[in-house]
């Protein structure tokens, strides 16, 4: 959150889209820790799970049956009885619990332009959890939402040619890459300086 100058004259985006190439990369972590660091500094935060498959970020914070960005989206329910507070960080954090009654079409409507727009003007920060780009084509068009997105690596695993194809399928929709993150480095190893960095 430093490096997009969060909360501060030049900063760089209001909302930053998390997302991989292919599950299994700690998009979902990045994107919590990314939120939960911004809400320690005192930035007023909001995480929203953009990832109807999975539902990691609802998962992974035990909002799992909670109303949230579908109902919001349908006009079941409005922002202010579906968004909850992280504990640890303050961050409130909009959940997503998709069925298969959900219409995918919705996630990725002008509707969601609209409500991200407008979330933009509340928050100091808005943090995406999207859906890996190969698998999930909603995805792209929910990355071109954001100011930017942010594409998350995991050290050693994700593939030269797998990147390269997100990062084109991406750039295709419209969305504004603002830089790459490796996650699961270890730090002990000398590669990490070497060329592989490079």
């Amino acid at each position: 959150w430093t490096a997009l100058r969060i909360g501060h004259k030049g900063q760089v985006a209001r909302s930053v889209g998390v997302t991989s190439s292919i599950p299994g990369e700690g998009k979902t972590s990045t994107a919590i820790a990314l939120a939960r660091s911004a809400a320690m500094a005192g930035r007023r935060t909001l995480l929203i799970d953009c990832d109807v498959r999975r539902m990691g970020t609802t998962i992974a914070l035990g909002l799992r049956g909670r109303p949230g960005l579908a109902e919001v989206l349908t006009g079941e329910a409005r922002v202010e009885d579906v968004l909850v507070i992280d504990e640890p960080s303050g961050a409130f954090v909009l959940p997503l619990n998709s069925t298969a009654e959900t219409p995918l079409d919705i996630i990725h409507s002008d509707a969601t332009a609209t409500l991200f727009d407008r979330f933009r003007q509340e928050y100091d920060l808005v943090v995406l959890d999207i859906a890996p780009v190969i698998p999930v084509a909603e995805a792209r068009a929910l990355a071109a939402m954001a100011d930017v997105t942010l594409m998350i690596l995991r050290w050693r695993t994700t593939q030269r040619n797998v990147l390269k194809t997100a990062l084109r399928e991406l750039d295709r929709a419209g969305a504004h890459i603002y830089g790459l993150l490796l996650t699961q480095v270890d730090t002990r190893s000398s590669a990490v300086l070497g060329e592989e960095m490079a």
